[in-house]
């Protein structure tokens, strides 16, 4: 069977490279000049291109505040937008790959640093729920009864999208 441009084996390659990265060493703030308010971070250096589904699994203590964490690349002081799992003790973190850099993950524990949840972006492309980009919001996504799921390049840059259409509305069976 042939995938165009790589398909779906080069998506899974490239998510595997993104998992499999060594566990990273966590930094205390001490007196460095750092962008949030957190006291914690790790380094995770990336490879993957703009764009690119990134997800980072880390070890962190059990009082871990999964509302404080914020994803800042090198040599920029903005946020990145991106998602949080916590299954004491790991966290998930997911976001889209602003290019190759090494991006600074900044936590803290308890009520400590940044105490408010910034809102996800929808969906990553890592396997992660959807949350629909509004803080606390998750759900399974529903089509309804009579669902057509597609596979479609629209834009023709080589990408293809998963759509879905269904007939009638949501759960009626029409």
């Amino acid at each position: 069977m042939h995938s165009p441009k790589g398909g779906t084996s080069a998506i899974i390659l490239a998510l595997l490279a993104a998992i499999s990265l060594p566990a990273a060493t966590i930094e205390k703030r001490g007196a460095a000049d750092w962008p949030t308010h957190n006291h914690f971070r790790f380094a995770a250096p990336l490879t993957a291109q703009v764009g690119t589904p990134v997800l980072v699994t880390q070890t962190l203590p059990a009082n871990f505040n999964p509302d404080s964490l914020r994803v800042i690349a090198a040599n920029s002081r903005d946020t990145v937008p991106s998602k949080v799992e916590w299954h004491a003790p790991n966290v998930e973190v997911s976001w889209l790959s602003a290019g190759p850099a090494t991006y600074h993950v900044y936590f803290d524990l308890a009520a400590e640093g940044e105490t408010a949840r910034l809102a996800a972006p929808a969906m990553v492309g890592t396997g992660d729920r959807v949350t629909y980009g509004q803080a606390g919001v998750r759900g399974r996504l529903s089509v309804g009864l009579w669902a057509h799921p597609v596979a479609l390049d629209f834009d023709n840059d080589g990408n293809r999208r998963s759509r879905v259409a269904g007939r009638g509305s949501t759960g009626r069976g029409r």
